[in-house]
C-alpha cells in the first residue's frame, strides 16, 4: 500500500504547475441488507456533506469536482459506491482531509460504530503534461 509525502512535503501548485490530483473513495455496506441495512442512511449523509463542504471551500482547497456517485456491480455481494474527485493540488486534498465534514466520517468509522462498512480511497497526481481528456459525440465527464 503506497503512501502520500507527509502534508509539509507535498508539492505546491503554481500558476504553471497546472498538475491534477484525481482521488478516488469508496464505501461498501457489508451488512447482509445492503443499503437496508442499520446506519446506511447515515453513511450516505456522511459522503453527502463531504461533498458539500468540499463545494463551499471549491476555491480554497482547489476542488475541481467529482463525478456522480458510481456503483460496481461486478462485486457479487454487494455494490460498493465510488466517487471520483479531481483537484488542483494534493494540499487542497490535505486540507479537504482535515475539514469537519471528513473528520466526522472519519471518527464515525474509527469508532466500529458501523462495523460493517468498508471504505477504501486512492490519490494519484498527474504533473503537466501527463494527462488528457478527449471527448467527441459525447457530454464534458469527469475532467472533461
Amino acid at each position: 500500500m503506497g503512501q502520500l509525502p507527509e502534508p509539509e512535503k507535498l508539492p505546491e501548485a503554481s500558476e504553471t504547475s497546472e498538475g491534477v490530483v484525481m482521488f478516488l473513495l469508496g464505501a461498501r455496506l457489508n451488512h447482509p441488507l445492503g443499503k437496508l441495512g442499520p446506519g446506511a442512511v447515515e453513511v450516505n449523509e456522511v459522503f453527502n456533506d463531504m461533498w458539500r463542504e468540499a463545494e463551499k471551500n471549491r476555491g480554497k482547497w482547489g476542488y475541481l469536482g467529482r463525478t456522480a456517485t458510481l456503483v460496481d456491480f461486478s462485486d457479487t455481494e454487494r455494490a460498493p459506491t465510488i466517487w471520483i474527485s479531481y483537484w488542483k493540488d494534493l494540499k487542497g486534498l490535505q486540507k479537504f482531509s482535515e475539514g469537519a465534514a471528513h473528520r466526522l466520517g472519519q471518527n464515525m468509522y474509527n469508532s466500529k460504530k458501523l462495523p460493517f462498512v468498508g471504505i477504501m480511497h486512492e490519490t494519484y497526481y498527474a504533473p503537466k503534461g501527463c494527462w488528457e481528456t478527449i471527448y467527441d459525440n459525447m457530454p464534458p465527464w469527469g475532467l472533461g
